[in-house]
């Protein structure tokens, strides 16, 4: 992502469950049987004329040959501050060429 312009994001272990609703199955080398399983979330705010993109790149990197690699989602930011700077609306979330530039 740092390549697209993206320098910051966040990740949270989360848990969940999938397509396979808890059947024992293998998650990173580890065999599961509970209703939970342990999942990555990844949350990123980037500016709409570059969110497909991301997304794809995001998709492509996460994407093995096995079930389970998730699925990456767009949501509308209605209202956005930068609590650094007061910048508000689209302008708080900005890709870091428009920013350092």
């Amino acid at each position: 992502m740092n390549s697209l312009g993206v320098d910051s994001f966040s990740f949270s272990e989360v848990r969940g469950i999938g397509h396979h609703k808890g059947e024992r199955d293998i998650y990173r080398g580890v065999e599961y049987a509970p209703s939970y399983v342990p999942m990555m979330q990844v949350t990123v705010a980037v500016a709409q004329e570059v969110a497909e993109e991301i997304m794809m790149a995001i998709a492509q990197a996460a994407r093995t040959e096995e079930p389970g690699n998730g699925k990456v989602f767009a949501c509308d930011l209605s209202q956005v501050i930068d609590v650094s700077s007061g910048t508000t609306g689209p302008e708080a979330i900005r890709h870091r060429e428009k920013r350092d530039g």
